[in-house]
């Protein structure tokens, strides 16, 4: 079975990778990528973007998620912060609906916000 040419194209040497990333500046761009899509970026649409193996995107995106949460474990809420209990989990067709309803994940979401109310940090706790 061939293989999908857009998949495995050739990626950067080590040289050309720093030309394009190796500033603040650009590696704030791939950063970006990482944290704008709505459910994060995948190892593969990340390579495709930087131009690196599969392997180097996937350790690149871990690495980095790692490091965000690392630093936001270690910062506290402060200021007015705003809570809310919610359920994470899928419908089910002819099953119980609402909070009751099986497989759902309880959990606690804090907001801190700004004096005009809008939000700066998020923190999520299951019950």
């Amino acid at each position: 079975m061939p293989r999908n040419k857009a998949q495995f194209q050739k990626g950067f040497s080590l040289n050309e990778f720093i030309k394009q990333y190796g500033t603040e500046d650009q590696c704030f761009d791939a950063l970006y990528l990482i944290t704008q899509d709505k459910k994060g970026i995948s190892a593969m649409k990340l390579r495709r973007h930087l131009g690196v193996s599969y392997n180097a995107a996937w350790r690149m995106k871990h690495k980095l998620m790692q490091v965000m949460m690392e630093r936001d474990a270690q910062k506290e809420l402060s200021g007015f912060i705003e809570l809310d209990d919610a359920y994470l989990g899928g419908e089910r067709t002819g099953c119980k609906r609402g909070c009751g309803a099986a497989d759902k994940t309880p959990f606690v979401a804090a907001v801190e916000t700004t004096s005009e109310g809008c939000p700066m940090r998020i923190k999520l706790s299951v019950i």
